[in-house]
Parts: structure tokens; sequence; C-alpha cells
């Protein structure tokens, strides 16, 4: 017997002290009954049961009315029972009904009777464990027994957090307990069939002091509940799992280790997808393999854009031989929509988090099969779509799409990205020529009118990068050469140019930034500022419908100032850049002239005349809300004096605003200064910039880059106009700020850190507040000492306890 047998054997029985004696001597080897254990004489499961409300299933449930408890009938050393954890109603982000835990998709569970108790075991998908590796989840009290069939007491196994749902409070700041005796089996929404059984239990959880976050969504700011839905449900047979490679961006399942994968390679785990027929098969399960059930909440009118978005999946997968696979009904008006008896089912929700549509998936760990899916869109997202528009409208040439023309296609496309989650784990990439890619609108400037095209969104025809990631995931394989076959897939796509790129690999691509709608950057930067003039140009009453409360210029403003941010950030990754070789896995830096240019670019768009807003613009605008529920596409802030909007791009626009006061068209200019520079600064690009002289001593260093920044800015000779100079402080302020950001930051190089700090240090000993022109900028420079000392002087014992 191993030394780790027995120690976990001893770990067992400490924790669960005597309850789990007769388990951990079985785990050593040693017989129960030998040592005083005496096995009880049971009833049989019909007479403890009589009169018991049931519900057939997998596992057979029984209900004891008058003590809450569940029954569950289990198999004794028979065969695995998957087990995936959902929520039957939540309370919005992070807990939205439907959701399941990213980091437990399904797990794998037997039961096994020792004595009086049926121990649960869960099989284990980490490494480095091989073979059947299942771990003690718990033990269950047997009460009744017929033949081998074994009928447990399940309540405090099902009466738990097993969702997660005190670690999901703690992502937005929050504290709960779980409140076992206020915590109760919903037997009435118990379901099931012969292949699950599905058990709802209402959870209420315990939040010390209270918070305005938790009294938003309760009854009470102490008092949490949601409910929670085990789903047992019987593994298939007969599905052969597919490895998964790190040359595509396909989700595994499950991680590398785990018996049954394969070792060497490029394999990362199985693909996740679903079980469909082969294309030669006649004899089908069902018509659609993959269905799409819309519920009731989407409204009438967007029915067809969704419809549309998971259309364009059909005709990727008919294109490599799977015609039928994927269809869209309605979900019938009494259906269960966690059942799996429907496979995919899309909610329309209105999240705290706005615009972010999710799709979770529940998945056999064993092969990577995709038994059950549910999508949340995004409500917002139509008004988001309305937003952008009318922010258009004024400055569109003549023949331009509609606005209902607008909005169906920004909804296809959201519906259409989140279908590829859904149909083989697509991941988020910075490839930007597929569906699972961020994009919007085609703008395009001619003379002072702007035109608009919405053609690939979502395209006609299927992407090329779509197609060769579903052929991996289902193309059929020659018999005996499956490994052979994916490799020449894999091939064939990267000759082609094709290529999965990480979003964290993204950071250091300008090709990655797929919110841009040409290859050339700094000529997608040069449209993207000629477009934005147009808008602002035409900017005015012209974007407000007919009763429209004229506070929500704010929220048309964003669109049309913001427009080129994209454009930016792609420009400002050309900085320490790199290009992939297409057919390889190399990479080549971005030249040395293109790297300069960029930057001048860059500094020209936040320059005074970049940043700033049109008087005219300045003269129309309302005083700032002086509450947050005035504007509809804020994202969730207890910050009363920051103006948070949501475009759908992956960080939020952040305007810090004076509540009740007048339009501050400055600090729009420093959120825009600061956001660009963010990108410009961060630690990984500071890095590159570190050390890519190494390779070609003509390409920019960090320090070159720190030098031209400053002495464009802060050494600069300020500039004569009165308003020009407050967008110049306010440039210099959110320099200052990434700077000081960067040279504390924990990401960033020790080589890093001290190359800033030595920029900084030099900065720091020119700033003479009383040298400044204007009182202004003398307290700007007061400031900006004052934190620079802060920087570098060193923290005080009683400083560093606090």
């Amino acid at each position: 017997m191993s030394g780790k047998v027995i120690q976990d054997a001893l770990g067992l029985l400490a924790v669960t002290r005597l309850r789990l004696f007769p388990v951990a001597l079985a785990l050593l080897g040693l017989p129960a009954t030998g040592i005083g254990a005496q096995e009880h004489v049971l009833p049989l499961i019909e007479t403890y049961t009589r009169g018991l409300p049931s519900r057939p299933g997998l596992l057979p449930a029984f209900f004891v009315p008058a003590t809450g408890r569940l029954l569950l009938e289990v198999p004794h050393d028979g065969d695995p029972v998957l087990h995936a954890v959902t929520l039957s109603t939540g309370v919005t982000w992070p807990l939205d009904r439907g959701t399941v835990r990213l980091d437990h998709p399904a797990v794998v569970l037997r039961f096994q009777r020792i004595g009086d108790e049926v121990l649960v075991l869960e099989g284990s998908l980490q490494p480095p464990l091989v073979g059947d590796s299942f771990a003690a989840l718990a033990t269950l009290p047997l009460v009744a027994r017929t033949g081998d069939r074994l009928l447990v007491d399940a309540t405090d196994f099902i009466i738990r957090d097993a969702y997660g749902v005190a670690e999901s409070l703690m992502w937005v700041g929050e504290a709960g307990t779980l409140d076992p005796e206020r915590s109760s089996v919903v037997w009435a929404a118990a379901t099931g069939s012969d292949h699950t059984t599905d058990i709802d239990v209402r959870l209420t959880f315990d939040v010390p002091g209270g918070s305005q976050w938790v009294e938003r969504r309760s009854s009470h700011p102490t008092t949490l509940t949601v409910v929670q839905r085990h789903v047992f449900f019987r593994p298939s047979r007969g599905f052969r799992p597919r490895p998964a490679s790190d040359h595509m961006g396909l989700h595994a399942m499950p991680p590398p280790g785990v018996a049954g994968m394969p070792t060497g390679g490029t394999t990362t785990g199985w693909v996740q997808r679903w079980r469909l027929p082969r294309p030669s098969d006649a004899d089908r399960v069902s018509p659609h393999p993959i269905t799409f059930y819309l519920e009731a909440t989407i409204p009438g009118e967007h029915r067809e854009a969704v419809r549309d978005g998971v259309a364009y999946w059909g005709r990727t997968l008919t294109a490599i031989g799977f015609a039928d696979a994927v269809g869209v009904a309605d979900l019938p008006s009494n259906a269960d929509p966690l059942s799996l008896e429907y496979p995919v089912v899309l909610t329309w929700i209105a999240r705290r988090q706005p615009l972010a549509s999710m799709a979770n998936l529940i998945v056999d760990p064993r092969t990577g099969e995709i038994v059950k899916a549910v999508v949340h869109l995004d409500a917002r997202w139509p008004l988001v779509a309305r937003n952008e528009y009318r922010a258009y409208r004024p400055a569109l040439s003549a023949g331009q799409p509609s606005e209902a023309e607008y909005v169906h296609a920004r909804i296809a496309f959201v519906v259409a990205h989140e279908a590829a989650h859904v149909i083989a784990g697509f991941a988020h990439t910075g490839y930007r020529e597929t569906a699972v890619a961020f994009h919007i609108a085609r703008l395009r400037s001619e003379g002072d009118r702007v035109t608009l095209a919405l053609d690939h969104m979502p395209p006609t025809d299927p992407l090329p990068y779509d197609l060769w990631h579903t052929r991996y995931a289902y193309g059929p394989l020659p018999a005996g050469e499956e490994a052979a076959g994916l490799e020449e897939i894999v091939a064939a796509g990267r000759q082609r140019g094709l290529r999965y790129i990480s979003l964290s690999d993204g950071t250091l691509m300008p090709d990655a930034v797929t919110r841009i709608t040409t290859p050339n950057i700094l000529g997608a930067l040069r449209e993207a500022t000629a477009v934005r003039a147009n808008l602002l140009q035409h900017f005015g009453d012209g974007v407000l419908d007919p009763g429209e409360r004229r506070v929500t210029l704010y929220e048309r403003l964003v669109p049309a100032y913001f427009h080129h941010r994209f454009a930016l950030a792609a420009t400002s990754r050309m900085l320490g850049g790199v290009r992939p070789v297409n057919t390889t896995d190399g990479i080549v830096p971005v030249p040395a002239e293109e790297q300069w240019r960029a930057l001048h670019a860059v500094l020209e768009a936040l320059s005074p005349r970049g940043l700033a807003i049109p008087w005219r613009i300045v003269a129309l605008m309302p005083p700032a809300p002086a509450a947050s529920a005035v504007l509809q596409l804020r994202g969730e802030t207890e910050r009363p004096d920051l103006f948070r909007y949501q475009t759908g791009a992956a960080s939020p626009i952040d305007i810090e605003i004076n509540p009740g006061a007048a339009f501050e068209p400055v600090a729009w200019g420093g959120s825009l200064a600061s956001s660009t520079l963010a990108v410009l600064l961060d630690p990984r690009r500071a890095a590159q910039l570190d050390v890519q002289v190494l390779a070609d001593s003509s390409l920019p260093t960090l320090g070159a880059v720190l030098d031209t920044l400053l002495e464009r800015t802060w050494t600069a000779t300020p500039a004569t106009d009165a308003t020009e100079r407050r967008y110049e402080r306010a440039f210099h302020r959110a320099l200052l700020a990434q700077l000081t950001a960067l040279a504390d930051n924990e990401r960033a190089t020790r080589n890093v850190k001290e190359t800033v700090r030595a920029h900084l240090s030099v900065l720091r000993d020119r700033l003479d507040p009383a040298a400044a022109a204007t009182p202004e900028d003398a307290d700007m420079l007061r400031d900006a000492i004052r934190d620079l000392d802060r920087l570098f002087r060193p923290a005080t014992p009683s400083q560093s306890r606090e």
C-alpha cells in the first residue's frame, strides 16, 4: 500500500471525524466489519418511500414534506453519473439565471457503499492524477435498499453552495455565508427524465453588515437568495473525443494530464463540440442536433436578427458537410429552459454589467461533448445600436442603411459571436476575419459626409477562419489516421495565413485590434479621424429623436468623439509591436520607421487640436446629469462623479463629471488621453521596447520613446491659446499618471521601472512652479511635484503600517 493512500485515508478520517471511519478503513484496505462495525438491517426502498412525493429519473427522487428531506436512489458501484450545477434564478451578474461555473462545467460522480454510508466520489480532472482518480466529496446516510438499489438522504449534499455563490460575490467585493437553516429543497421544481434528474434548492446567504449591492438585488441588505439547480445526467456512449491543438482557438476539456489524454505534441485537451452525425449517416437522431431555442423574453422585433446570427453557423457547418446540424425554434411556453431536452437556449437579460453577453456550457469532462448551453444576450444591445446610429445619423450621406437595419445587423453579429462559443467552444481571438472577433460597422468619410456598410455583420458566406476551426472540430477523419488528419487541417490553414491569436498575445500585435476596418493601421487611423471630424461637424439636435431628453446628448457624443479609439489603440500597439509570420510560429518586429510614425500619429491625435471638442457642441450640451439613473448606457459604478459609458468595448469609457455642473469638455479629452496612453505604456509593451533594440539597433528604445513623450508634452513650449492650454494640461496629467503607475507596476520588469524612474527623476528636477506662465500651470506643476515626490520618497515605518 502506497504512503499516499494511507495519508489520504488518515486525512479523510481527520476531516470527517467518526462518521467516515468505515470509509477511511476501506481506503486502507481494512474490513470495517472486522473491528466492531455492524451492518444494520435496512428497510426496503418501496416500504420506506410509501406515500412520499416522488419524481422518476436517472436518480429517482423522494421528498419528505414533514422534514424537508430529500432522498435519492443512487447506483451502487455502477456506471458514473455526470453532475453539473447552474442557477435556476439569479440576481444579475455575476449570478445570472442559467450561468454555469466556468471551472466546473460538469464533474463525474460515483457512489460507493461503505457500511451504512454511501460515499460520493468526484472524478478529479487535475494533473498529475492518472487512471480513474476520484476524491471523496461527501458521505450520504443510507436509509433503505432493495437489492443493489440504494436510497440515501441527500439533503445536506444538495443544500450546499455547490455553485460557488460566495466565491462569485467576491468578484463584486461582497462577502456571503450560506445559512442552511433558511435554505430548502424546492420540490415542486424537481424534474427529470429517464436520463436526467434535476433538483432545485433555494439557498439563502447572510451578508454581514449588508451593502447597497445586495439591497438592490434583494428584499434586505443583509440577505441574498438564489435558486441553485443540481443536474444529474447519464454519460452518453459512443462519442469519440477529438484532441485540441494549441495552434487552434478552441477551448479544451478536460485539462492536460487526465487519464486517456494523449501526451506530447501540441495537444491541450478535448475539443468542446456537439455530437453530430457523419455526413453519410442516413438515420439521424434529430433533424437539428444543435437547436437554438429562443425564449419569449427576446422581443419580437429582434427575433429575426437573432435567427440571422444563428443562421451564419448553419451555413458554416453546411459548408463542411453537415447540412442540417443547426436549427432555430421558439422555446415552448411550458418548457424548462434549463432542461437538457433543449440543447441551446437564448435568453434576453438586462445585466448590471451592460453588454456582457455570455455563453454558458455544460460539457462532459470525459470527452468534451457539449450537452447544454444557455446564452445570455444583453437586453441593452438594441439601445446601444440605436444610440450609435443616431450619433452617426446627421452625418450620413443619402441612401445609407436605416436605423432598423443597423440595429438588426448589430444584434445579428452579437448572436453570431456568442454562437461561435456554443458551436465548438471558439475562443476569443485577435485574428480579425472571424465571427468570434469583435466588429463594428464600417464607416467611411466621403467629403463632408459618412457612408455606412453592414455586410460583414454577420457575413453572408462563412469566413475562412471559421471554416478552418469548424472543420477541425467536426470534419470527418480517415479511420486510424485521426492524428495525421488533424495535423493536415492545421497545416492547411496555416499555409493560407490563418492563425489563432490569443488576446494576451495580441497585446503586442497592432493587427490584433479587431474593431478597425482595414489592415493598414495608420490608414485606419486617418480614416477614423476623418469620420470622427465629420461626425463632430454635424453633431447637434439632429442626434435626438422628438421627445428625447437633452441629457441624452452625453450618450450620443461618446460614439462620435471616441469613434477613433480602436484605431488609436492599434496605432499605439505598433510601438514595440510585432507581426506574425504567416506559415510559422515566428514573429517579426514592426519596422522602425513605422513605429516612429505611429508614435507621432498618436501624439498628434492627443494634441490640443485632436482632443478639443468644438465650442458649438460645448454650448449645446446640458449640465452634467445629477443622477446616474438618468443615463441608459452607464455601467455599474458607485461614484456619482463618474460617467461610465458602455460601448461594447472590452473596457468602458470613464469620464469624470461634476454632477449638476456645466459640461466640461476637457474631462473628455483627459479620458481619451488616458485610455490611449494606457495602451501605449502597457508594461508588456514597455518591456518589448526595452529589449527589441538588442535584435535591431534601429528600433525605438523605451528611453527614446519616453524622451519623445516628455519633449512633446511636459518640456515643450506651452500653447498660447488658453483653451488649447487646458487640453495640454489634461494630456500632461494623463501622461504623468500613466508613467508613475508604470514605474510602480508589479508586472513591469526591473529595467522598465528603472528607465521610467530615471526619466521621471530628470523631469522632477526641471519642474519649477515659480516659472509657470499661468496660475493654472503653477497648480499643475505643484501637483506633479507632489506626485513625483511620493513616488521617490520611501515610505516611513508608520506609513507602511497604515
